[in-house]
């Protein structure tokens, strides 16, 4: 039987992996619009900052905190010979931590990008978005395959 903050923490886990993926989306969509659109680039500049700063870190935090708490609940986890599936976890943390930092320099980026208008940070974050839904997927990758991949 698991306990209810067991299942707290997972919920809030997935929750915000899945907020942090969606607004990675569309923070990518937003800065196609911003290529696109000459005319709105500032707006659109904007919005993506706002995105990826307003939405797109704290559900990354917020899903880490969940993380966290799942491990603290279950700490044979980081044993990969305990775990039943290897050393999939740290693996995985070791992409978590790449996404974060990304996420952060895209932020730094995009908002750099609203102040000061350039194709070349314009570019810069186009890079930085795909990168950040590359290490997302990763991870997503990671978690559904983990006892194909490391059992």
């Amino acid at each position: 039987m698991t306990s209810w903050g067991f299942v707290l923490a997972r919920l809030v886990h997935f929750v915000g992996f899945t907020v942090a993926i969606g607004a990675c989306v569309a923070g990518l969509v937003v800065m196609r619009q911003s290529v696109e659109e000459a005319a709105h680039r500032a707006g659109v500049d904007r919005a993506a900052a706002a995105i990826v700063t307003a939405v797109e870190l704290p559900a990354a935090f917020l899903a880490l905190l969940g993380g966290i708490a799942l491990i603290v609940m279950l700490p044979h986890v980081l044993d990969p010979a305990a775990s039943g599936a290897g050393p999939w976890l740290h693996i995985k943390l070791l992409f978590v931590v790449g996404a974060l930092v990304v996420a952060h320099l895209r932020m730094f980026n995009l908002i750099r990008l609203g102040r000061e208008p350039d194709d070349a940070l314009r570019k810069k974050a186009r890079t930085l978005d795909v990168v950040n839904l590359g290490l997302y997927a990763t991870v997503l990758f990671l978690v559904i395959f983990r006892y194909v991949l490391f059992a």
